[in-house]
């Protein structure tokens, strides 16, 4: 049987150690490397490749949302399991329709890591039933592209267009073609609005 490689992200030491004793005892799996944050899970999945890798949602630095789209970008093979604390239902359909492999609850037990990670290497599409039925409660709203949904979580996040533009390496005139994109969807014009709508429909974690 093939081995697959894991990486594990997520800034709780307790849970990587947690994670990582449980991929030790299976033998279809094999831990090849850790990150404690959004950036350093990046720099680890262009570096290593791995076969899948295990993203918590909030994310130090770049979060888990910003981070995905940029795996998916670099390493489109690696597929992501996203586990998550959050049960917004906005935010939940935001990452099944930014194409998540995997989307599980922290709540869940260790055996549904496991299969998870076996169902999505093997092509599947795996979604938390409970989570299942959050997205299933999700209004009619505007629908962001992964790359609209990355740059609202850096603008809501104080970042402007010369730092986004840095951040993604894409030009500044690519930033403000997107940003007016997001702000016609969501039907507001400036900032504060856009911060305010993000909020009321919980689209994000990450928000200081």
């Amino acid at each position: 049987m093939p081995v697959s490689s894991v990486v594990i992200a997520d800034d709780h030491p307790l849970i990587r150690t947690s994670l990582a004793e449980l991929l030790e005892r299976d033998l279809r799996f094999k831990l090849i490397g850790e990150a404690e944050d959004g950036i350093e899970a990046l720099s680890k999945v262009k570096a290593l490749r791995p076969d899948l890798l295990i993203l918590d949602l909030k994310m130090p630095l770049s979060s888990g949302i910003e981070t995905f789209a940029e795996v998916k970008r670099w390493a489109p093979k690696t597929k992501v399991l996203i586990l998550t604390a959050s049960q917004g239902p906005a935010l939940l359909s935001q990452l099944y329709e930014a194409g998540v492999d995997g989307l599980i609850s922290k709540d869940c037990d260790a055996r549904a890591v496991l299969d998870a990670l076996s169902d999505i290497n093997k092509g599947e599409r795996v979604i938390d039933p409970a989570l299942l039925e959050r997205l299933n409660t999700v209004t009619d709203g505007p629908s962001f592209t992964p790359r609209e949904f990355q740059i609202l979580d850096l603008i809501v996040n104080g970042l402007n267009n010369s730092d986004i533009s840095k951040r993604l390496h894409i030009s500044p005139k690519t930033v403000d073609r997107h940003r007016t994109n997001i702000m016609s969807k969501a039907g507001v014009h400036s900032v504060a609005q856009l911060i305010v709508f993000t909020l009321r429909n919980d689209l994000l974690t990450e928000l200081n």
